[in-house]
């Protein structure tokens, strides 16, 4: 995209849309471009400054969420964590927001913790009132994005995928591990 104005979009290459809403995605960081006007605040990691409705600081209909927004609270004084959760959370506000034709809820940032896999049968869960690793940790990992992925069918073809590799071990990745501590040079083809 290269501007827009006046509900058009162009692009670089002279096409032109008419359009009343734009949806732009970035990555973690936003890109800076020019605007006409009002410029949204960049904040911290070039992240762009939000209110608790996840307006642009300053520009009534540009809203921005996900990672490259900068929402700070009592609760979060450097901003909500660049996590999915969060852009979720921030979509269902804004979505509500925008069907009700008025801003009255503000976006308020609910922590459901945290998990990561380290591993085979290794995990981590920081959870509200709970602390797992290990097993219990990797299991409660699966059990999670399985119940988050839409559509029973989907939720079937990969639980009997996740079941195949754990007792296949098809990953390709591997991280081979020597027992020396001072390996041999030869190990590596040098003499």
């Amino acid at each position: 995209m290269q501007s827009y104005e006046d509900n058009v979009l162009t692009f670089s290459d002279g096409t032109k849309i008419y359009s009343e809403m734009v949806i732009w995605t970035a990555g973690v960081t936003g890109v800076t471009f020019e605007f006409k006007g009002a410029s949204p605040e960049m904040g911290p990691g070039h992240r762009f400054v939000v209110d608790e409705f996840n307006r642009a600081q300053g520009i009534d209909d540009l809203f921005i969420i996900g990672d490259i927004s900068y929402h700070a609270d009592d609760a979060y004084p450097h901003g909500c964590p660049q996590l999915a959760q969060v852009a979720i959370q921030q979509a269902r506000t804004l979505a509500k927001n925008l069907n009700d034709g008025e801003f009255k809820t503000p976006f308020r940032y609910k922590d459901k913790g945290s998990m990561a896999t380290v591993g085979r049968n290794r995990a981590v869960a920081d959870l509200n009132h709970v602390q797992l690793s290990g097993f219990p940790a990797w299991f409660c990992w699966m059990f999670v994005h399985l119940i988050s992925i839409l559509g029973m069918r989907n939720k079937f073809t990969v639980l009997i995928n996740w079941i195949w590799a754990y007792f296949s071990y098809p990953t390709s990745l591997r991280l081979l591990l020597h027992p020396s501590r001072y390996p041999l040079r030869s190990r590596w083809g040098e003499r």
